[in-house]
């Protein structure tokens, strides 16, 4: 059975709730890639995790739906507090981790990898790192005179992971009824040989944002494709879910206070630019998913 160290379905979602440290009813995602429904193969075995004492009544109804789906799979959660639970997981998936990350890749290892991508080093002060995007607030990138916040543009980790040839890799967030991110949790599961998981969370401090507009924030992140969600199945790319309607990708950031000197005046470039960067990549997805 394919190793998960404390990430099976309900912890996938206790560490990316963690992270972003309710949902509408509408759900945005296709039904296309439903996994198979005549698997045999059954989990067994027992998650422990801990973390925020504000998501011990979420992480508790996420905890017990999954036992209710598969009842030889024991899941505890301790609420120890943010830190704890960021703590136990940090060790830098898109920096310090990366090597480690991509060697067990590369020997095919078992194994089904979750990224839970709050854009910073959050639980030491905020920082920077590859994976925060350009102009954002962040204490070693601080917006003034000098510089704009951070100059560089983020690092696209899930592209970088399925360069490496996985068998699956799916990028997802928290949208309607979870239908998404529950579906490629468990593709990702039962797909023998290494997988990877990139989910989106949205941290309130760090993003500097009221933590009831997480629902809001990542829906426009799909919406304006700055977080588009697909999957790459044995190097084949798919497009999961394509906006009827793409909208400006200032209304995403507007939501946020670590972009908040961009709607400054005379820091309209700095949108345009951002703009620019969203509508390329969402390009170069949409020539991938249908080549």
């Amino acid at each position: 059975m394919k190793k998960i160290i404390s990430i099976l379905l309900a912890a996938v979602m206790v560490m990316a709730l963690l992270a972003g440290c309710g949902s509408k009813n509408k759900d945005h995602t296709n039904d296309n890639n439903t996994p198979n429904n005549n698997q045999t193969t059954e989990l067994s075995g027992s998650v422990a995790t801990n973390g925020s004492t504000s998501m011990d009544k979420v992480i508790g109804a996420l905890r017990e739906q999954f036992m209710t789906d598969h009842k030889n799979v024991t899941v505890t959660y301790d609420p120890t507090g943010s830190g704890s639970g960021i703590e136990a997981v940090k060790n830098g998936t898109a920096d310090i981790g990366l090597q480690a990350l991509s060697g067990a890749i590369d020997r095919n290892d078992d194994v089904l990898y979750i990224c839970y991508d709050n854009e910073a080093y959050m639980n030491t002060g905020i920082q920077r790192s590859s994976s925060t995007p350009r102009f954002a607030k962040a204490t070693p990138s601080p917006v003034g005179s000098a510089i704009p916040g951070k100059l560089q543009n983020k690092k696209n980790l899930t592209e970088i992971i399925a360069a490496h040839h996985v068998p699956y890799v799916a990028q997802t967030t928290f949208l309607g009824n979870f239908r998404d991110l529950y579906t490629k949790a468990q593709k990702a599961i039962y797909t023998p040989g290494p997988s990877f998981l990139n989910i989106m969370a949205p941290c309130p401090r760090g993003w500097e944002y009221p933590a009831e507009k997480l629902p809001e924030i990542c829906k426009l992140a799909v919406e304006t494709c700055v977080w588009p969600l697909f999957e790459v199945i044995d190097g084949v790319w798919h497009l999961s879910y394509q906006p009827k309607q793409k909208r400006p990708v200032e209304e995403y950031l507007r939501l946020q206070g670590r972009f908040r000197h961009m709607f400054k005046p005379g820091n309209e470039w700095m949108i345009e630019e951002a703009q620019r960067n969203v509508d390329e990549n969402w390009e170069k997805l949409l020539a991938k998913c249908q080549g």
